[in-house]
């Protein structure tokens, strides 16, 4: 897609705060340098997703890839609460909950709620389809799979999946941050079987 197209993100939010999620949250503070916010069902998920972030950080500051300055500038850059409400100001809305459509779809109904007209709504989805995903959504044309191999810090492949809706700013934009967060990407063009 064309390069021009693609928006800034200078804020995360991610749906969920297990492992993938953490792993995800991570990558971005590290990678893009944002506030990322988790959100989960209920406070005590979104405490340890947070303090995964931090531990990871820590262990990093600790083998010396990270100096005082930037472990304490990319700790504060994560945290979380059980409202999406902090997703508002987001440019970028990434879920990484259970692998459901009834679930995902409900997800981004209350995101989309919250988020502006052009945040992007990525989907970590690894077999179901982006555009029944986006299907029931006033803006289904921001919605993108955005889909990360697990380990997420261990496994540099990052799937791209454009929905039928998919418009060219939301695909350049998951191209253009996708570079800054991962090596090697492969564009999936969905099968109508999915």
């Amino acid at each position: 897609p064309d390069k021009s197209l693609a928006r800034p993100v200078t804020k995360v939010g991610i749906v969920g705060a297990g492992l993938k999620a953490s792993q995800l949250a991570l990558l971005f503070i590290q990678r893009l340098e944002v506030p990322v916010v988790l959100t989960d069902l209920d406070q005590e998920r979104v405490d340890k997703g947070v303090a995964y972030v931090h531990t990871q950080l820590d262990g990093l500051a600790k083998k010396g890839r990270l100096n005082a300055d930037k472990l304490n500038r990319f700790k504060a850059l994560v945290s979380g609460t059980t409202s999406k409400d902090g997703f508002a100001d987001a440019e970028f809305v990434i879920e990484a909950v259970f692998e459901d459509m009834g679930v995902k779809k409900q997800v981004f109904a209350e995101c989309e709620a919250v988020v502006s007209e052009t945040c992007i709504l990525a989907t970590n989805t690894s077999s179901l389809s982006i555009t029944e995903i986006a299907a029931d959504l006033a803006h289904p044309e921001r919605v993108v799979g955005f889909h990360f191999f697990n380990p997420v810090a261990v496994m540099p492949l990052l799937e791209i999946i454009p929905g039928s809706a998919t418009d060219p700013a939301t695909l350049a934009s998951a191209f253009s941050h996708s570079i800054s967060l991962r090596g090697t990407i492969r564009e999936i063009r969905e099968r109508s079987s999915r």
